[in-house]
């Protein structure tokens, strides 16, 4: 099978993509996918891991882009606060009322009622 496949269709196209990724002995080789990147083009290429999307590569251009709009910001914060909305609602102990915690706080002097 060839390292660069067309597996996975994104908005309407099929992104390029590499599985299994190039390894140097127990290591993956950075410079060879990078390698194989630029001869594409530079386009978006998707990077599997056990058959399974892990990663992208972008153009930093793109990346700069991203993170000016703070789309990756946007996108993280929202992983990160989902991730804690199903951790306390799987123990709902772990978390308590605002009042209570304010309360805690003018109480200790750290904060003005």
């Amino acid at each position: 099978m060839s390292i660069l496949t067309q597996e996975i269709p994104v908005m309407l196209e099929t992104l390029p993509t590499i599985s299994p990724l190039p390894r140097r002995s127990t290591e993956y080789d950075l410079s060879a996918i990078l390698a194989m990147w630029l001869e594409m083009g530079s386009r978006d290429l998707i990077i599997k891991q056990n058959g399974q999307p892990v990663a992208v590569l972008i153009p930093y251009r793109d990346f700069v882009l991203l993170q000016q709009a703070e789309i990756l910001d946007d996108m993280r914060d929202g992983r990160e606060a989902t991730a804690i909305l199903e951790e306390i609602n799987q123990d709902p102990a772990r978390v308590r009322p605002y009042q209570e915690f304010r309360a805690e706080l003018v109480t200790a002097g750290l904060l003005d009622e």
